[in-house]
Protein backbone atom coordinates (compact mmCIF):
# COMPACT_ATOMS: atom_id res chain seq x y z
CA UNK A 1 0.00 0.00 0.00
CA UNK A 2 1.00 3.33 -1.01
CA UNK A 3 3.50 2.00 -3.53
CA UNK A 4 2.95 1.28 -7.32
CA UNK A 5 4.94 -0.36 -10.21
CA UNK A 6 6.00 1.98 -13.10
CA UNK A 7 7.56 -0.01 -16.09
CA UNK A 8 9.81 2.12 -18.44
CA UNK A 9 11.47 0.01 -21.24
CA UNK A 10 12.83 -2.91 -19.62
CA UNK A 11 13.06 -1.41 -15.81
CA UNK A 12 10.58 -1.69 -13.51
CA UNK A 13 10.78 0.71 -10.37
CA UNK A 14 8.91 1.41 -7.48
CA UNK A 15 7.07 4.76 -6.75
CA UNK A 16 5.40 6.15 -3.60
CA UNK A 17 1.80 7.71 -4.21
CA UNK A 18 0.65 10.94 -3.47
CA UNK A 19 -1.72 9.83 -0.86
CA UNK A 20 0.84 8.03 0.90
CA UNK A 21 2.98 11.07 0.62
CA UNK A 22 0.31 12.70 2.48
CA UNK A 23 -0.51 10.50 4.70
CA UNK A 24 3.30 9.76 5.82
CA UNK A 25 3.28 13.79 6.10
CA UNK A 26 0.48 13.79 8.58
CA UNK A 27 1.35 11.10 10.41
CA UNK A 28 4.86 13.04 11.14
CA UNK A 29 3.16 16.15 11.97
CA UNK A 30 1.29 14.61 14.60
CA UNK A 31 4.39 12.92 16.00
CA UNK A 32 5.85 16.32 16.05
CA UNK A 33 2.81 18.08 17.57
CA UNK A 34 2.80 15.70 20.02
CA UNK A 35 6.07 16.05 21.34
CA UNK A 36 5.22 20.13 21.71
CA UNK A 37 2.18 19.12 23.52
CA UNK A 38 0.19 20.05 21.35
CA UNK A 39 -2.98 18.50 20.73
CA UNK A 40 -4.56 21.02 17.51
CA UNK A 41 -6.89 19.78 15.38
CA UNK A 42 -4.95 19.56 12.15
CA UNK A 43 -7.29 20.80 9.91
CA UNK A 44 -8.65 23.53 12.60
CA UNK A 45 -8.55 26.90 10.35
CA UNK A 46 -9.21 29.92 11.74
CA UNK A 47 -11.04 31.36 9.06
CA UNK A 48 -13.25 29.15 8.48
CA UNK A 49 -13.36 28.09 12.84
CA UNK A 50 -12.80 30.77 14.84
CA UNK A 51 -16.16 31.58 16.62
CA UNK A 52 -17.52 34.83 16.98
CA UNK A 53 -16.29 38.14 15.52
CA UNK A 54 -15.04 40.73 18.04
CA UNK A 55 -11.24 39.17 17.82
CA UNK A 56 -10.91 38.85 14.12
CA UNK A 57 -8.29 41.57 13.70
CA UNK A 58 -6.10 40.17 16.42
CA UNK A 59 -6.73 36.55 14.28
CA UNK A 60 -5.34 38.33 11.58
CA UNK A 61 -2.32 39.41 13.22
CA UNK A 62 -1.93 36.38 14.31
CA UNK A 63 -1.92 34.77 11.00
CA UNK A 64 0.39 37.99 10.29
CA UNK A 65 3.14 37.02 12.99
CA UNK A 66 2.92 33.16 11.93
CA UNK A 67 3.89 34.37 8.10
CA UNK A 68 6.47 36.59 9.40
CA UNK A 69 8.06 34.66 12.25
CA UNK A 70 11.56 34.80 10.86
CA UNK A 71 11.77 38.34 9.83
CA UNK A 72 9.99 40.06 12.61
CA UNK A 73 8.84 37.75 15.32
CA UNK A 74 11.15 35.27 16.58
CA UNK A 75 11.85 37.22 19.26
CA UNK A 76 8.52 38.88 20.18
CA UNK A 77 6.67 38.19 23.23
CA UNK A 78 2.62 38.17 22.46
CA UNK A 79 0.33 38.20 25.64
CA UNK A 80 -3.15 36.51 24.69
CA UNK A 81 -5.69 38.26 27.11
CA UNK A 82 -9.66 36.95 27.47
CA UNK A 83 -11.76 35.76 29.12
CA UNK A 84 -12.53 31.59 29.57
CA UNK A 85 -13.49 29.92 26.45
CA UNK A 86 -12.67 32.90 24.16
CA UNK A 87 -10.35 30.37 21.87
CA UNK A 88 -6.79 32.18 23.55
CA UNK A 89 -5.44 28.23 23.84
CA UNK A 90 -6.74 26.88 20.30
CA UNK A 91 -5.45 30.09 18.48
CA UNK A 92 -1.75 29.52 19.92
CA UNK A 93 -1.80 26.11 19.04
CA UNK A 94 -2.67 27.26 15.92
CA UNK A 95 0.12 29.05 15.54
CA UNK A 96 2.13 26.39 16.79
CA UNK A 97 0.79 23.94 14.43
CA UNK A 98 1.95 26.22 11.54
CA UNK A 99 5.40 26.95 12.67
CA UNK A 100 6.05 23.34 12.79
CA UNK A 101 5.38 22.86 9.44
CA UNK A 102 7.47 25.70 8.72
CA UNK A 103 9.98 23.30 11.09
CA UNK A 104 10.36 25.40 13.78
CA UNK A 105 9.97 23.87 17.08
CA UNK A 106 7.37 24.49 20.15
CA UNK A 107 6.81 24.09 22.92
CA UNK A 108 3.51 24.29 24.97
CA UNK A 109 3.08 24.23 29.06
CA UNK A 110 1.07 25.22 31.71
CA UNK A 111 2.60 28.19 33.79
CA UNK A 112 1.94 25.79 37.43
CA UNK A 113 4.04 23.02 35.65
CA UNK A 114 6.56 25.52 34.32
CA UNK A 115 6.67 26.60 37.74
CA UNK A 116 7.26 23.34 39.31
CA UNK A 117 9.97 22.44 36.99
CA UNK A 118 11.86 25.62 37.66
CA UNK A 119 11.91 25.63 41.65
CA UNK A 120 14.93 22.90 43.08
CA UNK A 121 13.31 19.60 44.23
CA UNK A 122 16.64 17.81 46.38
CA UNK A 123 14.09 14.54 46.52
CA UNK A 124 13.36 14.26 42.97
CA UNK A 125 15.33 11.21 41.70
CA UNK A 126 14.64 11.56 37.68
CA UNK A 127 15.68 14.34 35.27
CA UNK A 128 11.98 15.14 34.03
CA UNK A 129 11.94 18.15 35.78
CA UNK A 130 14.61 19.51 34.21
CA UNK A 131 14.16 17.90 30.38
CA UNK A 132 10.86 20.13 30.40
CA UNK A 133 12.92 23.54 31.56
CA UNK A 134 15.56 22.21 28.61
CA UNK A 135 12.57 21.94 26.35
CA UNK A 136 10.92 25.26 27.26
CA UNK A 137 14.28 27.34 26.87
CA UNK A 138 15.21 25.49 23.54
CA UNK A 139 12.37 25.77 21.77
CA UNK A 140 11.98 28.34 19.04
CA UNK A 141 8.34 28.91 20.45
CA UNK A 142 7.12 28.45 24.30
CA UNK A 143 3.47 28.57 24.34
CA UNK A 144 2.43 29.44 28.48
CA UNK A 145 -1.01 28.91 29.45
CA UNK A 146 -2.87 29.45 32.18
CA UNK A 147 -0.26 32.26 33.19
CA UNK A 148 -0.43 34.43 35.92
CA UNK A 149 -3.93 33.57 37.31
CA UNK A 150 -3.53 32.59 41.24
CA UNK A 151 -6.16 30.12 40.34
CA UNK A 152 -4.45 28.14 38.33
CA UNK A 153 -0.95 28.69 39.01
CA UNK A 154 0.15 28.02 42.62
CA UNK A 155 2.41 30.78 44.58
CA UNK A 156 3.22 30.23 47.65
CA UNK A 157 2.94 33.59 50.06
CA UNK A 158 6.82 33.39 51.02
CA UNK A 159 6.52 34.07 46.65
CA UNK A 160 9.63 31.00 46.50
CA UNK A 161 8.65 30.52 43.01
CA UNK A 162 8.92 33.54 41.59
CA UNK A 163 12.74 34.39 41.17
CA UNK A 164 13.03 31.21 39.32
CA UNK A 165 10.16 32.09 37.09
CA UNK A 166 11.33 36.06 36.79
CA UNK A 167 14.77 34.44 35.40
CA UNK A 168 13.54 31.85 33.49
CA UNK A 169 11.24 34.27 31.33
CA UNK A 170 14.05 36.94 31.47
CA UNK A 171 16.19 34.27 30.17
CA UNK A 172 14.28 33.58 27.23
CA UNK A 173 13.33 37.03 26.35
CA UNK A 174 15.96 39.43 27.06
CA UNK A 175 18.99 37.02 26.84
CA UNK A 176 18.35 34.02 24.57
CA UNK A 177 15.79 36.51 23.08
CA UNK A 178 13.21 33.87 22.03
CA UNK A 179 9.24 34.11 20.95
CA UNK A 180 6.63 33.65 23.69
CA UNK A 181 3.09 33.50 23.41
CA UNK A 182 1.67 33.91 26.73
CA UNK A 183 -2.27 32.77 27.91
CA UNK A 184 -4.17 34.38 30.20
CA UNK A 185 -7.26 35.67 31.64
CA UNK A 186 -5.15 38.05 33.73
CA UNK A 187 -4.82 41.51 32.65
CA UNK A 188 -1.14 42.95 32.29
CA UNK A 189 -1.60 45.84 34.43
CA UNK A 190 -3.04 42.89 37.37
CA UNK A 191 0.02 40.36 37.53
CA UNK A 192 1.55 41.87 40.63
CA UNK A 193 -1.88 41.76 41.98
CA UNK A 194 -2.26 37.80 41.77
CA UNK A 195 0.70 37.40 43.76
CA UNK A 196 3.60 37.09 40.72
CA UNK A 197 5.37 40.74 41.93
CA UNK A 198 5.94 43.79 39.88
CA UNK A 199 8.98 42.37 38.57
CA UNK A 200 7.07 40.16 36.23
CA UNK A 201 4.27 42.36 35.65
Amino acid sequence: PGFYFVEEGEATYVKECECHKQWFARQNLERRLSAANLWVDLDYDPDRHYRGTKSLEEVSNLKFYVKNFDKRFSSKMVYLYGANGTQKTTLAMWVGRELIREGKTVYYSLMENLSIALAPDFNAEDDSRAKLVERALDADLLILDESFDKNSTTIYKSGYQIPFLSNFLRTRAEVDKKAIIIISNTLPADIASHGFGIGLQ
